[in-house]
C-alpha cells in the first residue's frame, strides 16, 4: 500500500497515530495479528479497484466472543462499544461525517 496508495496509507497513519483506542488493541493485517492469510475482503477490493481507503475492524477481544461470534452477553456487547467509541467516533469524524447525539 506504501507504494501504490501512499495517500491511503497516510491517511490509515494518521488515524491510528491519532485517535484513542481500547488498551490492548492489535492494529495492522490478519498476517500479523491473528496468524492467517485471508485471500482478501471487501476492504481490499475497495481500496485497489476504486481507490478509496477502506478497512475492516473487527472490536473486541477473542474471549468476548463465542464460537459464532457473538459476545457472551449484552453488558459484554455494551463494554466492546464502550472500549471502542472513542477511535470509531474520531474516524468517522476525519472522514468528514457528522456525528449528532
Amino acid at each position: 500500500m506504501e507504494t501504490k496508495y501512499p495517500e491511503i496509507k497516510q491517511i490509515f497513519d494518521e488515524i491510528v497515530n491519532t485517535a484513542q483506542f481500547a488498551q490492548g488493541t492489535d492494529i495492522g493485517p490478519s498476517t500479523e495479528n491473528i496468524g492467517i492469510i485471508a485471500a482478501g475482503d471487501a476492504g481490499d477490493w475497495i481500496t485497489a479497484a476504486l481507490g478509496i481507503p477502506a478497512a475492516e475492524a473487527e472490536i473486541g477481544a477473542w474471549d468476548q466472543y463465542s464460537t459464532t461470534w457473538f459476545p457472551h452477553t449484552t453488558s459484554v456487547a455494551f463494554q466492546i462499544v464502550n472500549d471502542n467509541i472513542n477511535w470509531l467516533e474520531h474516524t468517522y469524524m476525519k472522514l468528514g461525517n457528522q456525528i449528532t447525539l
